[in-house]
């Protein structure tokens, strides 16, 4: 593992400083080119924390691809020893699947999830999931709510598996016995804010009138919404954040899993925006965002505003959002204030 350069340890510095804060947006922005180390910045962002921490850091790991997340999820624990390192990253790669799994005991625990598997849209179309989640939310279900559970039979959760059922059915009765204590009350609070009250009813009407993978698909939400209140994050990394505006706009507010992400704690998570590709513009959406007249189709990234502010292109000054991305990107998307990365800059850069 390579050690950090000195402009990557100076970002590390002052994403600390913006999490530390008890009255200030506890989220930083880096917007690098590919290849000047967001990711190495990341690692050690999360190895700093770590060691702050007598309990576990629980980190998310949100990125467009399930390769890219595994791939990543990989670098930011490079800091651990190799034993450590794969209990690290032995985690399930769905929020639902969270509170089927029982954590790993290492110092960090990496989850890489994906935005639309496991943050759909609301008014997405649901699915039935994996085997394992539906045994499991079968027998969850059983015990939440034992009148619900025998409307839908007992076959109800098998959808198409065949053979299968009956092994995943064992494995999950196993990991129920060994799930946290509190994991029910948590799924029983997620089922009543998936559906109206009175909840036992609602949901014996869904099992007669919907198809059933619509109704498991609202299960499968319930749980992974109980998984998240359960074990929230301390740290959540957005990888090419700018792809994922269905989570960090206005509308993202109205997804109870977003809220609850992004809400966690008592604080709420640290929250850590990378990105290489900030924005393209158009001629058209040049002059909106405040870019010059004459200019066609361009791209705005992290050199082009290094060269146009600090007069040079020198590598790795700029790594932060400068006042005109900002700008440009609060324009072109819907991200509530809150949420908004706090716009920072390196040392020597003569960016304002």
């Amino acid at each position: 593992m390579k050690p950090p350069k000195r402009f990557q340890t100076a970002t590390v510095d002052r994403a600390l400083t913006a999490f530390s804060s008890k009255t200030g947006r506890r989220r930083f922005l880096i917007a690098d080119e590919v290849g000047l180390g967001k990711t190495v910045v990341a690692r050690e962002i999360v190895g700093r924390l770590a060691e702050r921490k007598r309990k576990p850091l629980v980190v998310f790991y949100v990125s467009n691809g399930t390769s890219v997340a595994t791939q990543n999820k990989t670098r930011v624990v490079e800091f651990l020893p190799e034993a450590e390192r794969k209990r690290a990253i032995d985690t399930p790669d769905r929020l639902s699947l969270i509170a089927v799994l029982t954590p790993p005991t290492s110092p960090v625990v990496v989850y890489a999830l994906t935005p639309h598997t496991s943050f759909p849209r609301v008014g997405s179309a649901l699915t039935g999931g994996r085997i394992g989640e539906r045994a499991y939310i079968s027998l969850l279900m059983e015990k939440a709510f034992p009148s619900a559970w025998r409307a839908m039979g007992s076959d109800y959760m098998r959808l198409d598996a065949t053979s299968g059922w009956t092994g995943a059915l064992e494995r999950a009765r196993e990991r129920l016995e060994a799930a946290p204590v509190g994991l029910l009350a948590r799924f029983r609070e997620a089922l009543a804010d998936e559906f109206e009250a009175p909840v036992s009813a609602t949901m014996r009407a869904q099992v007669q009138g919907k198809p059933p993978r619509a109704f498991i698909g609202r299960l499968r939400r319930a749980l992974a919404l109980a998984s998240l209140r359960h074990q929230p994050p301390d740290i959540v990394i957005f990888d090419e954040f700018q792809r994922y505006r269905h989570i960090l706009d206005k509308g993202g507010q109205a997804n109870p899993l977003v809220k609850a992400l992004l809400a966690s704690g008592r604080r709420g998570p640290a929250l850590l925006f990378l990105s290489a590709t900030p924005t393209n513009y158009s001629r058209r959406d040049g002059r909106r965002a405040g870019a010059p007249k004459r200019t066609r189709n361009y791209s705005i990234s992290s050199s082009s505003l290094l060269e146009r502010n600090c007069g040079a292109r020198r590598k790795g000054c700029l790594g932060l959002s400068a006042r005109h991305y900002m700008r440009s990107f609060r324009r072109e998307t819907a991200m509530p204030p809150q949420w908004r990365p706090a716009s920072a800059r390196r040392p020597g850069c003569a960016i304002s």
